[in-house]
């Protein structure tokens, strides 16, 4: 008796293709671009947004403050908190040493400081 071969003792089965997993990937849209991530370490401060507040002893006289007087309401409405607070302390250093000087001005320096009052 003759041997037959083992491939041909099974009937094929076609097999039918698998079908693909759907995977959701998340496409980042241009208005989660200033999305945190949880998962992220944060970036270290920058230099410039360390804001230091100067005590009233150590206030020093401006060099020349009638031309930086010019620029003190424009410093105190700017949208930049670090131009902001360096403006304030230039407006006390005025109060402090140089008081003629701001008179005229005073109500837009204070006006100019009442727009960032938190409500």
């Amino acid at each position: 008796m003759a041997l037959r071969s083992l491939d041909n003792a099974l009937p094929t089965t076609l097999e039918r293709p698998k079908k693909q997993a759907k995977v959701a990937v998340s496409i980042q849209k241009q208005s989660d671009f200033g999305v945190n991530d949880e998962n992220k370490a944060p970036l270290p401060p920058t230099a410039d947004a360390t804001i230091d507040y100067i005590s009233f002893e150590n206030l020093k006289v401006m060099p020349d403050p009638e031309t930086q007087i010019t620029g003190l309401t424009e410093g105190l409405d700017s949208k930049d908190w670090a131009k902001v607070c360096e403006s304030l302390n230039d407006a006390r250093r005025f109060a402090l040493y140089h008081s003629a000087l701001m008179a005229p001005i005073l109500k837009s320096v204070v006006g100019a400081g009442e727009g960032h009052e938190e409500p």
